[in-house]
């Protein structure tokens, strides 16, 4: 026979390089983009780093000049220079004016004018001398200035010949210099002079090309004007792109630096000053983030090549290894099979279909000696229910029949349909419906519990077995099951379903012993009408259960009530239920108990005249209503929604109102009281309540503890005082109930930030 290619080889090759080829591809292209973003990102992360730094030299410069000038603005000297007219009798005033004035300026600095206006006498002193304000070229720009409202400002000074385009936008050379103004007296409605400080452009230009960076850093006042630029500045940005100026103004706000286009080949950084609105913009290159992505890009390339022909070589290697059991497979299921129609398949299908066949013909052989068997073992138990198999040969055949289950308890359950006659079926039906059970009761209980269910006269009749080490909880489980089947009828055959439970059996032996238990235990049903599960046990006449009640579990109980937590008190009360459920007491017996657990309940909600009308509007007692229900969940559900909760929603209710009016007194007698040593042990004296109570109930109404609250007040009174009254720091303190001035002020200072003379003066600034 001619031998034929490999195909599966051939295919897992394919399948190899593609699924080789794939993570390799994606997780080269993702670290690239992600590579790529790290880059971009330290990249905007080191220029704003260094932007940052110079912006906190020059401000420091500023803020060191708005110092100095403020101090010179509050000198004596400068306020007695209001009253100097412009004469030579004053020459040795100008004289040391101008030398106060020419002490600001120092090299570090950088000041190269610092000048002084007097407009109540028309004068103007600076570096150059002193002169007559009408007479001086910039008079009208410096009277300008004094109709501003700010204390001081930033203005900039202008090279003497400007230019502008064609839309009047100014250039980055017409600014030759940037000036402080500062009014004088500071907080005068209308400055009697003013005091400037002039900062030469070259001056701000080297210290921001200061710091060894290459990248080209701007200053732009708050109108969009270039102030100064570093040398690596280029000329052609002298006008500043629209673009990058609507962005300025959209995006960037002090303190939240921003980076975006400056233009098609640069990017920018860009922090705005809180502290005079100015604008410090880094401009950089794209090429030095496409430099790092190119060497990226080819290490990329290369490491993703490597590792897809590694996976190849790995892939070929493998795939030839586990190619060749399944070659000789193959092999030698074409030789048992049609050459022809092996032609048509590759190696796994013609495996594949092989092993279907073979499956089929013995799948076939053990259903057939299942239905055997199946059939046999019915009939065996149908025998030893009914007790016509000898005892001593039940061992040897439940072993044959495979029937010895592994339990520690069974039982029998005998199945009857008692609405047969009031159904809507016919009685030539009876026995496909007696089927329909069976089939039922097979799938709902577990293969594993049970044995096989037989039919017996009219009923079907199943030995159901468990691990469980009590009788209580075989007990349980067993009817749980029933619960299910008899749900699982009345749903789908509209047919009421009674059970009969034998009591627990150790071994089959017992099994006719327990059926005829089952078959009893049923004949309870002419006596008790509305019940559909009967146990064999509960047939003793002198079967006398005597259980505690649970007197602790109550207490629990209303112990939640009386604290309004719904969620514990509804637990508590299943508790208590269940206890009585395992207890194994009769239903009538549980409903006495449950009885006294409601008297009790109502006992306590007597108080509630609302609650107790809302339980009387019923048409029938409330004990009607509790006789009338059939389970033990459906009371527990009554009790929850007609006793519980409507009376832990009336207690809430209750208790909010109270805590209102609590956290309301212990307010009125901090506002009135915050001047003595008021303490939670004196409200508590006063108000008749443990400290405990009041600390837990004010802490619910405010938000905040009452050392707190007290504390809060007295800063806020204090604030009052200092805003309001001239009274001193001492008199507040001691008003307040401070021991001394110093705790007071150390007090302020920790919640507020500044001392009580600082506030003061903040506020009359």
């Amino acid at each position: 026979m001619k031998r034929r290619p490999p195909r599966l080889l051939v295919r897992l090759m394919v399948i190899s390089i593609f699924v080789g080829a794939i993570p390799v591809l994606v997780l080269g292209s993702f670290s690239y983009y992600l590579f790529m973003d790290r880059v971009a990102h330290q990249v905007n992360q080191r220029n704003s780093q260094l932007l940052t730094e110079t912006q906190m030299r020059l401000e420091q410069l500023y803020t060191t000049i708005d110092f100095s000038l403020t101090q010179l603005a509050n000198a004596t000297l400068l306020q007695d220079a209001v009253e100097w007219d412009f004469s030579g009798s004053r020459f040795q005033s100008f004289n040391e004016l101008s030398l106060h004035l020419y002490q600001l300026q120092s090299l570090e600095m950088g000041i190269s004018n610092v000048f002084y206006i007097n407009f109540a006498k028309g004068w103007l002193l600076d570096n150059h001398g002193a002169f007559l304000l009408s007479e001086h070229p910039d008079r009208d720009r410096y009277i300008g200035y004094s109709e501003r409202s700010e204390k001081s400002f930033w203005v900039t000074q202008q090279a003497e010949k400007v230019t502008a385009d064609e839309e009047g936008a100014k250039s980055q050379a017409d600014i030759a210099a940037v000036i402080l103004m500062k009014r004088t007296p500071l907080h005068a409605m209308k400055p009697t002079g003013m005091l400037g400080v002039q900062i030469p452009r070259y001056e701000i230009e080297r210290r921001l090309s200061s710091g060894g960076n290459r990248d080209a850093k701007l200053m732009i006042d708050a109108d969009l004007h270039i102030l100064a630029a570093s040398e690596s500045f280029s000329s052609e940005w002298s006008r500043l792109p629209d673009e990058f100026t609507a962005h300025l103004q959209e995006m960037v706000q002090p303190g939240s630096p921003a980076t975006f286009t400056f233009d098609d080949s640069h990017l920018a950084v860009v922090n705005r000053s809180a502290y005079n609105g100015w604008y410090y913009v880094s401009i950089y290159s794209n090429a030095e983030i496409a430099k790092d992505a190119r060497s990226i890009r080819n290490t990329m390339f290369i490491i993703c090549f490597c590792v897809l022909l590694l996976t190849l070589l790995i892939a070929m290697a493998m795939n030839r290894r586990l190619y060749k059991p399944i070659r000789k497979l193959y092999d030698s299921v074409v030789r048992l099979s049609d050459s022809q129609a092996a032609g048509n398949y590759n190696e796994i299908e013609l495996i594949e279909a092989r092993l279907e066949s073979l499956v089929e013909t013995q799948i076939g052989k053990d259903e057939y000696i299942a239905g055997q068997v199946s059939q046999l073992r019915e009939l065996f138990l149908f025998k030893l229910l009914i007790g016509e198999v000898n005892p001593a040969e039940v061992g040897s055949k439940s072993a044959h029949y495979e029937l010895n289950a592994q339990w520690k308890q069974f039982c029998v359950v005998s199945l009857q349909i008692s609405n047969w006659e009031r159904s809507r079926y016919k009685e030539g039906d009876r026995d496909l419906m007696m089927m329909a059970v069976k089939n039922m009761m097979g799938e709902l209980i577990p293969a594993a519990n049970r044995l096989p269910a037989v039919t017996i006269g009219l009923s079907q009749v199943v030995v159901i077995g468990s691990t469980h080490e009590t009788p209580e909880q075989f007990r349980e489980y067993v009817g749980s099951l029933i619960v299910m089947i008899r749900k699982a009828v009345e749903r789908y055959l509209e047919l009421d379903a009674i059970f009969g439970i034998s009591r627990s059996i150790h071994s089959l032996k017992e099994a006719n012993r327990a059926y005829l238990e089952a078959t009893e235990a049923l004949k309870q049903k002419s006596v008790i009408i509305e019940q559909s599960l009967f146990f064999f046990e509960d047939l003793a006449p002198d079967r006398i259960i005597r259980v505690k009640y649970p007197a602790a579990l109550e207490k629990a109980l209303i112990e939640a009530i009386e604290e309004n937590d719904y969620e514990q008190a509804k637990e508590n009360l299943r508790l208590i239920s269940r206890y009585l459920l395992e207890a194994n007491v009769s239903y009538r017996e549980l409903q006495l108990y449950l009885v006294r657990l409601l008297v009790t309940l109502l006992t306590d909600s007597l108080d509630s005249d609302e609650f107790l009308s809302q339980l009387l509007n019923d048409q029938k007692t409330i004990f009607d209503q509790l006789f009338e229900l059939n389970s033990l969940d459906e009371i527990e559900n009554w009790i929850v929604g007609k006793v519980l909760k409507p009376f832990i929603q009336w207690r809430e209710e209750q208790s909010q109102k109270q805590y209102y009016i609590i956290t309301e007194q212990m307010r009125k007698m901090i506002h009135e009281q915050y001047q003595t040593d008021l303490t939670m042990e004196t409200c508590a004296e006063q108000l008749r309540y443990h400290p405990d109570y009041l600390r837990r109930v004010f802490r619910k109404g405010t938000g905040m503890s009452f050392s707190d609250y007290l504390a809060q007040h007295r800063l806020n009174v204090s604030k009052e005082l200092l805003e309001n009254t001239e009274l001193t720091i001492s008199d507040i303190a001691q008003q307040l109930n401070f021991q001394n001035s110093q705790n007071f002020i150390r007090y302020f200072k920790k919640m507020v930030g500044i001392t009580p003379g600082q506030y003061r003066q903040s506020l009359r600034d």
